[in-house]
């Protein structure tokens, strides 16, 4: 959690519900968030991934590899 504490320094309500909801679960759930300019990429859990290729940003997910994507609602 340390690591997207640190991306999204803010006291918006809105912004800490997307940390909590939406991107500690992801780690959580195994997928290791790496820091890469402005976003955090990871390997994509939908396809056979040996490089990250799944940039999460605050609030949108998108894969380079398999196109896959989405917001913190879908």
């Amino acid at each position: 959690m340390q690591l997207i504490e640190e991306m999204w320094i803010d006291n918006d309500p809105v912004t800490r519900m997307v940390i909590e909801r939406y991107l500690a679960p992801m780690r959580d759930s195994g997928i290791e968030l790496n820091h890469v300019g402005n976003q955090l990429m990871a390997c994509c859990p939908f396809h056979d991934d040996s490089t990250p290729s799944l940039a999460v940003t605050d609030q949108l997910w998108n894969c380079l590899g398999c196109e896959a994507g989405g917001d913190v609602i879908s």
